[in-house]
C-alpha cells in the first residue's frame, strides 16, 4: 500500500469558503455611544440636583403683641399710659411705683413623730407540746395529741414494724 491524496470539497453555505481575501465587518458603536452620552447626562442632572441645597423660606415673625416692651426703653417717660401698664404688668417695665417684692413662703411645719407601734403579742398556743414529752402517749389528750402532731412535735403516734416470715406479714412490738 500506498497512501493517495484525495481532496473532498464540502458545500457548507453561501459566504462560507470564499477563496478570496475578505475584509471582515466592522463593527457599528453609535448605538453604544448615543445610550452612554443619555445615562452620562442623566446622572450628571441627578448629582446636580443633590447636589444643590433645598430651597429656604423665610418668613418674617409678627407679634401680636399690643406694645414692644423692649422698644424705647430710654424713652419710658414717653410711654403711654396704656403702654406702661401693659409693660409694667406683664414685663414689669415703665412701672411707677416699684414692683414689689416677693417674700419667701415660711416653710411648713413638721410633723409630730410618734413612737413605733409595738406588734400585738399573739395569742397564746392551746397546747404546750413541751410539756410531758416523756409520757405523752399516755398522759396527753387525744386533742392535744392530734394538734401536736399537726404542728410538727410529738404526739404522732409511731408506725408498727412489721416483719415477715415465710411469706406471713407479723407485728413487732
Amino acid at each position: 500500500g500506498n497512501y493517495t491524496q484525495e481532496t473532498i470539497y464540502k458545500y457548507v453555505g453561501h459566504g462560507a469558503g470564499e477563496f478570496d481575501v475578505v475584509t471582515p465587518k466592522k463593527k457599528d458603536f453609535t448605538c453604544v455611544f448615543i445610550s452612554g452620552g443619555v445615562s452620562l447626562l442623566v446622572l450628571a442632572i441627578v448629582v446636580v440636583l443633590l447636589i444643590l441645597p433645598a430651597p429656604t423660606t423665610t418668613t418674617t415673625a409678627t407679634s401680636t403683641l399690643p406694645y414692644n416692651c423692649n422698644d424705647g426703653l430710654s424713652m419710658m417717660d414717653a410711654w403711654s399710659i396704656s403702654k406702661k401698664a401693659y409693660c409694667c404688668e406683664n414685663a414689669n417695665r415703665g412701672c411707677t411705683t416699684q414692683a414689689p417684692t416677693v417674700k419667701p413662703r415660711p416653710k411648713p411645719p413638721k410633723p409630730p413623730t410618734y413612737p413605733p407601734t409595738v406588734p400585738p403579742t399573739p395569742p397564746p398556743l392551746p397546747y404546750d407540746c413541751n410539756m410531758g414529752v416523756a409520757n405523752w402517749a399516755v398522759s396527753w389528750s387525744d386533742a392535744q395529741k392530734a394538734w401536736c402532731c399537726a404542728h410538727g412535735g410529738p404526739g404522732c403516734a409511731t408506725p408498727a414494724k412489721v416483719c415477715t416470715l415465710w411469706g406471713d406479714p407479723h407485728i413487732i412490738s
